[in-house]
Formats: C-alpha cells, sequence, structure tokens
C-alpha cells in the first residue's frame, strides 16, 4: 500500500507530517483528494462520529474505493448507525495496493 497522506480535522495538523507522511486536510476534502489521487483505499485509524461515518462510505460508494478501519488489524467494514452492511476481510499476508498520483 501506499500511503498518499493523511486527513486530520485538527487545523494546526494540516500540511505538517505525522508518522513520516503530510496531514493533507480535513475531512471536508476527502472526495477531492480520493478522487485528485485516485485512491482505492481509505483506511480509518481513529472512532468516528456517525455523520462522518457517513460522509466516508458516501464517499466510498461515489469513487469506488474501499473503506477500511485498523482495529487490531485491518478489515474491510462499512457499519452506519442502526444500518449494518458489514463485509468483513481479514487482509493477513495478502498483498494490495492503492494508486497515488
Amino acid at each position: 500500500m501506499i500511503v498518499v497522506g493523511l486527513l486530520d480535522d485538527d487545523r494546526n495538523l494540516r500540511g505538517r507530517y505525522l508518522y513520516g507522511h503530510r496531514v493533507l486536510g480535513g475531512i471536508e476534502t476527502v472526495q477531492r483528494l480520493v478522487e485528485t489521487h485516485r485512491v482505492q483505499d481509505i483506511v480509518v485509524t481513529t472512532k468516528l462520529e456517525e455523520s462522518v461515518l457517513r460522509r466516508l462510505v458516501g464517499v466510498a460508494s461515489h469513487t469506488g474505493a474501499q473503506l477500511w478501519f485498523w482495529e487490531h488489524g485491518l478489515r474491510k467494514q462499512a457499519e452506519v448507525g442502526g444500518e449494518k452492511e458489514k463485509q468483513k476481510a481479514e487482509i493477513g499476508n495478502q498483498k494490495w495496493g492503492t494508486a497515488a498520483g
């Protein structure tokens, strides 16, 4: 996987580097960044508010990107509020990638 960049809603982090990767913007920029960089996978590493999760699910659906959650390992999962639409796939040693522009 090639990490294109990170998103964080803390404006103080914009343009800075975390763990060697640049913070490109906040959640409001996710669709533009996914389209610009031809992102194939979005990885969420923190708990999100339901509205933010719904937005990410919408962006993933619109762009064809896969939405992944880091919870004791990487899992593909879409679960929004009361609607449960779950797909889980353990990655293990499988190789998969993300296109970077």
